[in-house]
């Protein structure tokens, strides 16, 4: 079963001593992002009895949620895409397409407002929720435990690194700007529609899907990739490497944020240090993975869900606690994605500055 990353003592720590009343934290001292923008919730986050709730107007507002209320059976259905969660005033049980499951705390009502324990709800509509407590923000992220992919649809996964004609490295890993163009223009051309992990749940709505994806987070992705992704109207996935922020040649934190609310760039995980994954035991696999996590939030108010393995390298600990911080995980190579594959070995093809576009066609061509 899958973990959400807040636990009780987070909320404790941020929120300060737990009172058995309700108080309501001041709007100014607690940051809300919803999916990458800052929210005001008119209650804030309210602790009780050491789980945070909070009111269920601000939920339904914030996300876009439908919400009845039964006044005479004092039932709850709040409906957001497929998801019908059931609660109701006074019950410390929910029920979500017909499994019914505990609450951390009863839903109340307080002055005519009705008060849910937020952890439970977000994890019930499969959004992420964090409460980082050193900065006194709680992350919303949409769609972030999304287990509702169709099946059997194929996806070519490319895999790039660099967009440069400048090789400062090893030469192949840089696709040129001329080169990257072509292939944009061919995508457009040919009815292929760009698309990133978020995108998954409806990707048997697209007929000809196709993802770009970029690793390490070098700093020509903003100043080469960028540029061509606006004009193209193309989306891309760029695996960042959190320890090399802000370093000569890598993306800054400000580059990663722009690109990120544009909408036409998902930044995920590439781990914090770029280590192998395969010689890592699991104290140092969870600090590579959870650390990554939260600089990537703090930067972009999203939590990211996705780990590129660096080098494509991982072991059976790697495995055994993605799970517990995201929802896929990215070889190196193997082909084409197919939606029913394990998706913590989640194949890609590898584009290098060396294949032609005739080479690119034939790549993705899953016909």
């Amino acid at each position: 079963m899958r973990k959400m990353l807040c636990a009780v003592i987070a909320a404790l720590v941020l929120f300060g001593s737990v009172l058995p009343v309700i108080r309501a934290v001041e709007s100014e001292t607690v940051k809300i992002y919803y999916d990458g923008q800052e929210v005001d919730f008119t209650y804030g986050i309210v602790p009780v009895d050491g789980v945070a709730t909070v009111a269920l107007s601000d939920v339904t507002r914030t996300i876009g949620a439908q919400c009845l209320f039964d006044t005479s059976s004092r039932r709850i259905t709040l409906r957001f895409g497929t998801r019908c969660l059931r609660m109701a005033v006074g019950s410390a049980h929910a029920h979500e397409d017909g499994t019914s499951f505990p609450l951390q705390a009863e839903v109340f009502c307080e002055n005519g407002t009705i008060f849910v324990p937020i952890e439970d709800v977000m994890s019930a509509l499969r959004m992420g929720y964090y409460t980082d407590a050193e900065t006194r923000t709680v992350y919303i992220t949409r769609g972030v435990w999304e287990d509702e992919i169709p099946e059997d649809v194929r996806v070519p996964i490319l895999m790039y690194h660099a967009v440069s004609d400048d090789t400062w490295g090893s030469a192949e890993l840089f696709v040129s700007p001329e080169e990257m163009e072509k292939q944009l223009s061919y995508l457009q051309e040919n009815g292929y529609t760009t698309v990133t992990f978020e995108d998954l749940p409806r990707i048997d709505e697209i007929e000809k899907p196709v993802m770009l994806t970029f690793d390490d987070g070098y700093r020509d992705n903003y100043t080469e990739l960028f540029p061509l992704l606006q004009k193209y109207d193309a989306k891309a996935t760029v695996f960042v490497i959190t320890n090399a922020i802000g370093n000569d040649l890598y993306l800054t934190a400000d580059m990663i944020a722009e690109m990120s609310q544009s909408g036409l760039v998902s930044i995920q995980s590439h781990t914090d240090t770029h280590p192998d994954l395969s010689t890592l035991n699991e104290e140092d696999t969870r600090r590579e993975m959870a650390d990554s996590q939260l600089k990537l939030m703090r930067i972009t108010g999203k939590q990211p869900f996705v780990l590129c393995y660096p080098t494509g390298k991982y072991s059976n600990t790697t495995l055994n606690v993605i799970g517990d911080y995201y929802t896929y995980g990215l070889k190196m190579n193997g082909g084409v994605y197919h939606t029913s594959d394990d998706p913590y070995r989640i194949n890609r093809i590898y584009i290098s500055r060396y294949t032609d576009l005739s080479t690119f066609a034939a790549k993705i061509d899953v016909s």
